[in-house]
């Protein structure tokens, strides 16, 4: 999700895991897990009409499977037994093809026509990011250490696994405080809607077997827009699929089961379907589209809507758009796609916002200093504020006033000499050197002088 100017999910991929435990890390190696928990929604599939589900078959085949852990349900039947490789039975019912995406039958039987298929999708995990800085809690501040962490925390969870997942949840915890200090002025720009609607026009369009929907672009610069809702309205009870395509890759970056009911509005709450103008792992600035495949609907068909007022955008443009589908295939001819003012049914609720992400990630070691004392600070906080009783607790609790001091810069702390800043106030300078190297222009530092009669080439000659 987009929150105060990033993509949360893809931040914490970036930084978690920078600096790490000295003490959990003899090593080298780093066992706490990040839990991504990406989730997919249910997708269904139907012989004879999903592509590479034929009739007579017995192999399913669908690379955006890969990485992903399903079960798959056969409508009137039931859940299909998996097959475990190294245990084989008789009662087997599918083989999960993990390399190249897809299932096989296994049981004798093939695929007849009309058969109906659900995968069922659980959310995905994802191992920490190697990404570690060379740095340790540890040397941010003498206390903080995982022994003295361990006895001042609730004791339930000082220990074994518990105390792992403690750990975990509060590098996250402590990341996401820093962040939305950093970046705490309003970020959001804009929360519309593609058209507003005027009085009904149900006439149906007729299905053409194409790929229609909305071309989507996103403003240069730092920028993106999360696609919160979608809406329908058919002449009928229809069960497709709504996908979303980076113009440049094939598999869709999002898909989302979609059931109609005839003659009435149907609203499609879409999570985290989130495009950035620049996007790790994609081309900067590309298009995008959202749709679906009119073959999908067998009979039924989308309603026109009388549109009362194309909506202007401000951080987002868009454009309605149709085009062929690819032979036996889930994709579309991306070439000089067409240009519409067809509605299809379906409407869009958009937001957009400031998106510093892709800076985030390409630049994770400016926050390393800032990791480690906000760290230290929230160890140092516990020790002084524990209610715990054991012996290590006692020698930590007879420095409560100094480590109150090492946190804020009072009492003992404001009497040495030389000043030694709190921990608090060495974050907020910190913070503030990442903000300032975010957001605060430094002027013209180098110019060239003009090139006369270039005009016509500005982009070659400045």
């Amino acid at each position: 999700m987009i929150s105060n100017g990033y993509d949360t999910q893809a931040v914490m991929n970036a930084l978690f895991g920078r600096i790490k435990w000295r003490s959990l890390n003899p090593g080298g190696t780093y066992p706490l897990n990040l839990s991504v928990g990406a989730t997919r929604s249910d997708f269904f599939i139907k012989t004879g009409t999903t592509t590479g589900l034929s009739v007579g078959g017995t192999t399913y085949s669908d690379s955006s499977l890969i990485g992903w852990t399903y079960d798959v349900e056969q409508i009137g039947y039931g859940t299909l037994k998996q097959r475990d490789p190294l245990n084989p039975s008789s009662d087997d019912d599918i083989l999960i093809d993990t390399v190249n995406g897809g299932w096989s039958l296994v049981n004798g039987t093939t695929f007849s026509l009309g058969q109906k298929f659900v995968e069922h999708f659980l959310p995905q995990q994802q191992v920490t990011p190697n990404n570690f800085s060379s740095r340790y809690y540890e040397q941010f501040h003498p206390l903080c250490t995982l022994d003295n962490l361990s006895a001042v925390i609730e004791q339930d969870l000082s220990t074994g696994s518990a105390f792992t997942s403690f750990l975990t949840d509060l590098e996250q915890g402590m990341i996401m405080t820093l962040l939305n200090g950093i970046f705490s002025e309003p970020q959001m720009i804009e929360d519309t809607v593609i058209f507003d609607r005027q009085l009904r026009n149900d006439i149906p369009y007729t299905n053409s077997g194409k790929f229609v929907g909305y071309r989507l672009f996103i403003a240069p610069g730092e920028f993106a827009a999360k696609i919160a809702k979608a809406s329908f309205i058919f002449n009928g009870a229809a069960t497709f699929n709504l996908y979303l395509y980076q113009d440049m890759q094939k598999v869709p970056l999002y898909t989302q089961t979609v059931t109609t009911v005839a003659n009435q509005e149907v609203m499609v709450d879409l999570t985290d379907w989130i495009i950035h103008y620049q996007q790790p792992g994609y081309s900067q600035g590309g298009v995008y589209y959202i749709g679906y495949y009119q073959n999908d609907l067998g009979s039924v068909q989308a309603l026109d809507q009388f549109v009362n007022r194309w909506n202007e955008s401000l951080a987002f443009g868009y454009t309605a758009m149709e085009a062929v589908q690819l032979a036996n295939q889930y994709d579309f001819v991306r070439i000089q796609v067409p240009y519409t003012y067809k509605t299809y049914g379906m409407n869009l609720q958009i937001e957009t916002y400031r998106d510093f992400t892709n800076r985030i990630v390409k630049n994770a070691n400016l926050f390393d200093e800032a990791l480690g004392i906000a760290m230290a600070t929230v160890v140092l906080g516990y020790m002084a504020y524990t209610t715990r009783t054991n012996y290590e607790q006692r020698q930590l609790k007879d420095m409560a006033n100094i480590l109150y001091g090492e946190i804020n810069n009072s009492g003992v702390a404001s009497e040495i000499n030389p000043y030694i800043a709190g921990l608090k106030q060495q974050l907020k300078r910190e913070m503030k050197k990442i903000n300032d190297n975010f957001f605060k222009n430094p002027g013209v530092i180098a110019s060239r002088p003009p090139v006369w009669g270039t005009e016509s080439l500005q982009g070659v000659f400045p």
